[in-house]
């Protein structure tokens, strides 16, 4: 029973959050712990879901992260960049490891900043981001790492 604690803990926030969403729409993006992967954003919320079958050998990983703030760049008058900056957290588990021998479990905390290039006259936005962050399993050190995608709004 006190292992669905936090799931069932994840989950009211997560219906909680929704309830409150003015905007959202769903992605794809690639990028650090995921070679493909799915997201649903409900601003300022991001929750993903990827496949990885490269970086620690095969897993399922999932993030929920948050944007903090934003500001805009225009590099030019008819290209603006809408930039972001948050924090967020990854977990996986991994199958046949290359690090650890056999199953086991990933988790991490990170910062991140992010460009977005809302596409004219379309619903689609294209966006990169760096992430920062503290690996706390399976053994604890620092990384970078990142993630581009496609947002359909």
């Amino acid at each position: 029973m006190k292992r669905f604690a936090p799931v069932v803990v994840l989950c009211f926030l997560m219906f909680g959050t929704l309830a409150q969403a003015q905007t959202s729409y769903l992605g794809l993006y690639s990028g650090t712990y995921a070679a493909i992967g799915l997201q649903y954003t409900t601003e300022p919320i991001r929750f993903s879901i990827g496949l990885d079958p490269f970086w620690y050998g095969f897993g399922i990983t999932g993030a929920v992260d948050t944007k903090l703030g934003g500001f805009t760049l225009s590099p030019s008058p008819d290209i603006r960049l809408d930039g972001y900056f948050g924090a967020g957290v990854n977990a996986g588990f991994y199958f046949n490891s290359f690090f650890f021998s056999g199953s086991g479990l990933l988790a991490d905390a990170h910062g991140l900043v992010g460009l977005e290039y809302k596409l004219p006259n379309m619903n689609y936005s294209l966006y990169a981001e760096i992430q920062l962050g503290a690996r706390i399993l399976p053994s604890f050190n620092f990384y970078p790492g990142g993630r581009v995608g496609i947002n359909f709004r």
